[in-house]
């Protein structure tokens, strides 16, 4: 729920806006609540799995679904929560006063709809399939600037 009212409310940015506008001025006041939530979320995280911890056994604990005795419950454990950790951590260092270049880690703010797609599952396959179409793309630009080079030199 907070993921997608904050998503809302970034979605109302308009950098046309002056400061003093009620959305940017919304926005100022509802970013450091957001914040907030995202960082007890990653602690109350930090403490119920830990940082890194080792596969668990059946016998230490029998409640726990298939795929943890398979990878274990630690944050970091989860591919995922890497996209948390950095879109919190560089909202804190947003939130800090007198940094320079504040402006390039609010951008950062963008990554925070991404957050959701832990728990949408099909939106895991979604930027999953996405993201290897990007290194396809990739390998195609390369290939096609190999050829730009070469009939480049021909002339």
């Amino acid at each position: 729920g907070m993921i997608l009212i904050n998503c809302i409310i970034l979605a109302m940015y308009n950098p046309l806006y002056d400061e003093d506008h009620w959305v940017n001025v919304l926005i100022s006041y509802t970013d450091p609540i957001f914040l907030a939530f995202f960082v007890a979320e990653m602690i109350i995280k930090f403490i119920a799995f830990g940082f890194w911890r080792q596969t668990l056994t059946e016998e230490e604990v029998p409640d726990l679904p298939e795929e943890y005795y398979k990878t274990g419950t630690g944050y970091f454990r989860d591919p995922w929560n890497y996209i948390d950790f950095v879109v919190v951590l560089f909202g804190c260092l947003g939130a800090i006063p007198n940094i320079p270049n504040v402006s390039a880690i609010r951008v950062i703010r963008v990554l925070r709809p991404l957050r959701a797609v832990k728990r949408i599952p099909e939106m895991r396959i979604l930027v999953s399939v996405l993201l290897q179409s990007i290194i396809a793309i990739a390998r195609v630009a390369l290939i096609l600037s190999l050829f730009f080079f070469i009939f480049g030199i021909a002339g």
